[in-house]
């Protein structure tokens, strides 16, 4: 049945933020004895965001018990971080903007993930298939996924395998961010708000 289009939404002079936008990046294979230290690859954002919900795909993997094969994601480029050191929520409230946005060595994840086969994502968050050999999906909602990450500084992929036997085929990761303000917008001359793109968000 034909859906019936009931009006036109457009707004010429405006950016929509504070929206779902989908965004990722791929790694190449891995072999055994990759380190957390290891940058697998990285993404740069031109504004604040936050990160609701990440999804993730593997091609292959040694194993799936133990959870030795691992990722996570991680604000800089600094070799080492504590897996556990997560971003803070957000604490702007209406009228205000987050004085405690993500630094250096913050995790999106408490803890590295572990590839392990936890079938069935409990409230919309963990693998929904994953096997030995064959790899697998799921979804995974970060803790505080209210939390806000810098502009221009790099999120880089982490990734872990065994020392001697660990692999993890190519791999991909999609993120659900949503875009957000630096500040609120100042008033011109007339009164109306005027916003800076390279200001403001």
């Amino acid at each position: 049945m034909p859906i019936t289009l009931r009006n036109i939404s457009g707004s010429v002079n405006s950016d929509t933020l504070y929206c779902l936008v989908e965004t990722g990046f791929s790694a190449a294979a891995q072999g055994a004895g990759v380190a957390n230290t290891t940058i697998a690859t990285t993404k740069v954002f031109p504004f604040q965001y936050k990160i609701r919900k990440v999804a993730v795909y593997v091609a292959s993997i040694d194993a799936i018990s133990g959870g030795s094969d691992a990722f996570n994601l991680v604000v800089g480029t600094a070799a080492s971080y504590t897996n556990t050191n997560i971003a803070a929520n957000d604490n702007s409230d209406t009228n205000g903007y987050p004085t405690n946005v993500a630094v250096v060595g913050n995790c999106v994840f408490n803890g590295d993930m572990g590839f392990t086969a936890a079938n069935t994502p409990v409230n919309g968050s963990g693998w929904i298939t994953l096997a030995t050999s064959t790899g697998g999906y799921g979804i995974f909602v970060p803790p505080n996924y209210d939390a806000v990450y810098p502009a221009g500084i790099p999120l880089t992929l982490r990734l872990v395998t065994t020392a001697s036997t660990g692999s993890l085929g190519a791999s991909s990761y999609t993120l659900a961010i949503t875009p957000i303000k630096l500040r609120y917008a100042i008033a011109g001359e007339s009164g109306q708000e005027i916003v800076l793109p390279g200001v403001d968000y």
